[in-house]
């Protein structure tokens, strides 16, 4: 039902969300807990889309960008994650 799920989806903006751990791609941990305390953009990117994906993110840079020029430097974070089932590793 449309209209369970729009209000469902509602109830969650402005909570926070479960602490998850992932790998970056040196290998090392990042936690969600880590950009805690500021607002966050969380990107999910399928790295192996090579149409839209790379139009989504430059459009996501400039928009960060104009965020960056209107708020200031080190008001938010940024998050891109990227995934591609195949390739990924456990």
């Amino acid at each position: 039902d449309i209209e369970e799920a729009m209000a469902f989806s509602r109830t969650r903006v402005g909570s926070a969300p479960a602490d998850f751990v992932l790998q970056d791609r040196e290998g090392r941990t990042v936690s969600l807990a880590q950009y805690r305390g500021k607002p966050l953009i969380v990107n999910f990117v399928f790295t192996g889309c090579f149409q839209v994906c790379p139009t989504s993110t430059r459009d996501l840079l400039g928009a960060v960008r104009a965020m960056r020029e209107r708020f200031g430097p080190n008001q938010f974070n940024v998050l891109s994650i990227g995934f591609n089932q195949p390739q990924d590793s456990p």
